[in-house]
């Protein structure tokens, strides 16, 4: 039980983070904490957001590491 409470607590805490994060679209992205790592998946705007989307992820404290099936797709404009 203190592992799955663990888990739900970093991924709070990530999601706190994206959410308020400038240039970044959190809606665009799913993630998961087992056991302390993040598997995130998605589609990014561009490399620049998904770079800073996994740099939130890495620095947030008890994260062991993250697995990323994100593409990267740039919004079209008309």
């Amino acid at each position: 039980m203190g592992q799955a409470v663990n888990d739900f607590w970093i991924e709070t805490k990530i999601s706190a983070q994206l959410i308020s994060t400038r240039g970044v679209t959190s809606v665009n992205y799913r993630w998961r904490s087992v056991r302390n790592m993040i598997y995130l998946i998605g589609r990014a705007r561009s490399e620049g957001e998904l770079k800073a989307v996994l740099d939130i992820i890495r620095k947030t404290e008890g994260v062991s590491q993250v697995k990323s099936f994100v593409e990267i797709k740039p919004v079209l404009k008309s």
